[in-house]
C-alpha cells in the first residue's frame, strides 16, 4: 500500500481541516492513500475516494487513530481537496492496528463514529451548553451509527478528551454521562449565587428526580487533575 506524507504547513487544501480541527492537525502526522495508484489497487472500487490516515507523530507509531475519506478533485487530476466531502471518522482501540483496506470499508460503510464539524446545528447546540467550561477547539462531537439493522437513526456524543468525559445526546434532549451512570449536564450551568470561589466548573444532575445529589466538575490549571465534587441536597 503506498502512502504519502503530508506535511501540512505547505498543504493549502488542508486549511479548512486545520481551521476546524486544530488539534486533529497538531496532534497527528498525515499520510494519504491515494487509490489510483497502481499499488492501492484494492481501493479502485471507489476511484474517487482517497483516504487521509492520522497517525501518531512518532513515525515510528503505524496505529492509525482516525480516517477521513476525501474526495478527489477534478476527477480527472490525481490531487485531492480537503475542502471537498471531507468525512473523519474516529477508530476504536480494538482497530486502531487494522490494514488500511479493512478501515477504508469501515468508513465506506460508515461503521465508525463520525467527527462532526463545529458549525453543524446539533454540535452548536451540544457546545452551548459547555461553552463556559471548555474551550470548542478541545471539544469532539461525534455522529454514532446505528448499533443494528432495526434502528435507522444515529445517535451524538461529546467527548471533553482533556478531563476524560464523555456524554451521549438522547431522546430526552439531556447529554448524559458515561462516567456517571444516572446523571446529565444541567441546561443551566453557571449558578448565579450558591457557589462562591468558583467561576468555571461543569454541572450534572441527576435524570431520575427521586435520586439525590449533583456532581461538580471543577475546572483546574492542570485539565488531568480536574477537581470533581459531589453536592448532596
Amino acid at each position: 500500500m503506498r502512502a504519502r506524507l503530508l506535511n501540512v504547513s505547505q498543504e493549502s487544501s488542508l486549511m479548512q481541516l486545520k481551521e476546524m480541527f486544530p488539534r486533529l492537525v497538531e496532534m497527528h502526522s498525515h499520510w494519504l492513500i491515494e487509490p489510483w495508484h497502481a499499488e492501492n489497487a484494492v481501493l479502485a472500487d471507489n476511484p474517487d475516494v482517497a483516504f487521509l490516515l492520522f497517525r501518531s507523530i512518532q513515525f515510528d507509531h503505524r496505529q492509525t487513530t482516525f480516517v477521513a475519506t476525501v474526495k478527489r478533485q477534478p476527477a480527472t487530476d490525481n490531487n485531492f481537496d480537503a475542502g471537498q466531502t471531507l468525512r473523519i471518522y474516529r477508530v476504536p482501540d480494538e482497530r486502531k492496528s487494522y490494514a488500511v483496506e479493512e478501515l477504508a470499508r469501515s468508513c465506506l460503510a460508515n461503521e465508525l463514529d463520525r467527527l462532526l464539524d463545529p458549525e453543524e446545528s446539533t454540535t452548536a447546540a451540544m457546545l452551548d451548553t459547555i461553552n463556559k467550561f471548555e474551550e470548542k477547539k478541545f471539544v469532539e462531537t461525534y455522529e454514532i451509527p446505528p448499533k443494528s439493522t432495526a434502528s435507522t437513526s444515529a445517535t451524538f456524543k461529546l467527548v471533553l478528551p482533556r478531563y476524560r468525559l464523555t456524554f451521549e445526546l438522547q431522546q430526552d434532549g439531556n447529554l448524559h454521562s458515561y462516567d456517571h451512570q444516572g446523571y446529565h449536564l444541567e441546561a443551566q450551568q453557571q449558578f448565579s449565587d450558591t457557589l462562591r470561589g468558583f467561576s468555571r466548573y461543569l454541572v450534572l444532575v441527576a435524570s431520575n428526580p427521586d435520586a439525590a445529589g449533583t456532581y461538580l466538575h471543577e475546572v483546574t490549571d492542570q485539565p488531568e487533575a480536574i477537581r470533581e465534587l459531589r453536592i448532596t441536597r
